[in-house]
């Protein structure tokens, strides 16, 4: 959203719960948001990034699938934002990935910063990864996303 960094990027995900994963990274429950993985009320992305919880997991940061509280493409089911613009995702998946830029990269970035993790997010909206997705022969998997950026 213009910027180099996630320090000032405000999240909310319409999630009560996300998906745990593993020691071999593979998702293996559910599990209700605590105090470090809500977003169900906008808060900084940062806030609580480096609490033992996340900072010391296999991800050392945020790489979770949230589960939206209900599948509602009128409504935006991800909001991203900063002191200058709103990134609103609409989208039918049953959850998304968010993922926080967790590990050290050596590309350059225009703003020459020092610290080479957290200088961007990924969200990837997608189906429950608990779930079995089998597609048949000539079945067709359709799925509507859409984002929408706006000025502040």
């Amino acid at each position: 959203l213009g910027d180099y960094n996630n320090s000032k990027l405000e999240l909310q995900v319409n999630a009560s719960n996300h998906i745990v994963v593993d020691e071999k990274l593979i998702p293996s429950s559910l599990k209700e948001v605590n105090e470090q993985t809500d977003f169900r009320t906008p808060k900084l992305l940062v806030k609580d990034i480096e609490h033992p919880d996340l900072r010391d997991s296999p991800m050392h940061g945020y790489d979770m699938e949230y589960i939206f509280d209900k599948v509602d493409f009128d409504n935006p089911q991800v909001i991203l934002s900063n002191e200058k613009y709103i990134l609103n995702i609409y989208c039918d998946t049953k959850g998304t990935i968010i993922y926080s830029d967790n590990f050290k990269n050596t590309a350059k970035f225009l703003s020459n910063s020092d610290d080479l993790r957290r200088r961007g997010i990924a969200i990837e909206p997608s189906d429950h990864h608990l779930e079995d997705h089998f597609i048949k022969a000539n079945e067709k998997y359709v799925r509507h996303i859409t984002y929408e950026f706006k000025k502040q």
